[in-house]
């Protein structure tokens, strides 16, 4: 039986990374990109990674590669483990000035702008060579955040199983929004008290979850709405923020958002917030989910942090 020692020396480092950028693309040609190598340089690789663990790890495919179930019980592992090889070369001090990482936040597209400028704001100025990459929230986060492929996670719900954290942020409200220039805010002063019934005279546009979004999110004006027995009339449903905006100035429809929207300053120049629905039983609690891999990570904790201390400050704000 080998020992231990024994075992180690017949494992490159070279090749675990290997198979952690495999199993994060599962495409040959993209991992060589990422690792600034040739194709069969990876092919070599993917060859003795299938020796050591004899297994084939990837069964190949007309758009790719499919990792084997013995790979994908490696990946969670192999994520951890450079992770704390990266903390243990780079010291326990963290110097977020040489910081280098990249890290994946990521936010439900309607919150991402409000949310995330002040946090990337922060980031250049306190830690320049970090990369920060935004993505769309999703039902498989617990699964990328276990996985390393996300390293945090700003949604509506808690994650409450076993190596999660989840991070109280502050509550969002329903709001309505309309352009500067519309009807409702030309109201005569003596009646510059603009109700519910005075918006859902008008039309509303509504901002469409992504096809990997969460169907589930709650959407509490709607929810006020329909136990007040009133209806909204919508025009348009979009994805895009920017198409949105644009027709709302146009057609002088409205849109129902969060609260801090009017943290975005572009939004704000364009638009005013003309009704809140002030009532916690139609508040939605925001969180910021992370796993247990990133725990022992300084780069990972300072980046929660101030997540946490930035993201708060922009909920918590109701004005």
């Amino acid at each position: 039986m080998r020992s231990i020692s024994q075992n180690l020396a017949r494992i490159d480092l070279n090749l675990l990374v290997t198979l952690s950028i495999l199993l994060e693309e599962n495409n040959v040609s993209r991992t060589a990109e990422k690792l600034f190598v040739s194709q069969p340089a990876v092919s070599r690789a993917l060859q003795k990674l299938r020796d050591i663990f004899q297994d084939p790890l990837f069964i190949r495919e007309a758009n790719g590669l499919r990792p084997t179930v013995r790979a994908q019980e490696l990946k969670q592992p192999i994520t951890l483990l450079l992770s704390q090889l990266n903390d243990l070369i780079d010291g326990v001090d963290f110097n977020r000035e040489t910081c280098d990482q990249s890290f994946s936040i990521s936010v439900p597209s309607l919150m991402g702008h409000s949310l995330l400028l002040p946090v990337i704001n922060l980031v250049a100025q306190q830690a320049p060579n970090v990369v920060i990459f935004q993505q769309p929230s999703s039902v498989e986060q617990s699964k990328q955040l276990a996985s390393g492929n996300l390293d945090f996670a700003i949604y509506v719900k808690p994650i409450t199983e076993e190596n999660f954290s989840s991070t109280f942020l502050g509550n969002a409200y329903p709001a309505i929004f309309a352009s500067k220039n519309h009807p409702l805010l030309r109201k005569e002063p003596k009646q510059n008290q603009i109700t519910l019934n005075d918006c859902l005279q008008y039309k509303f546009v509504e901002h469409n979850l992504d096809s990997n979004s969460d169907a589930s999110m709650p959407h509490p004006a709607l929810k006020y709405i329909e136990d007040n027995q009133l209806q909204r009339k919508v025009a348009l449903k979009g994805s895009q923020l920017g198409l949105l905006s644009e027709v709302m100035i146009a057609n002088d429809y409205l849109l129902i958002g969060a609260h801090y929207l009017m943290a975005q300053p572009k939004f704000a120049k364009e638009f005013e917030r003309v009704f809140l629905f002030d009532d916690d039983k139609y508040a939605v609690a925001t969180y910021l989910n992370d796993h247990s891999i990133t725990h022992q990570s300084s780069a990972h904790q300072w980046l929660k942090q101030l997540l946490i201390k930035s993201v708060s400050a922009v909920i918590q704000n109701k004005n």
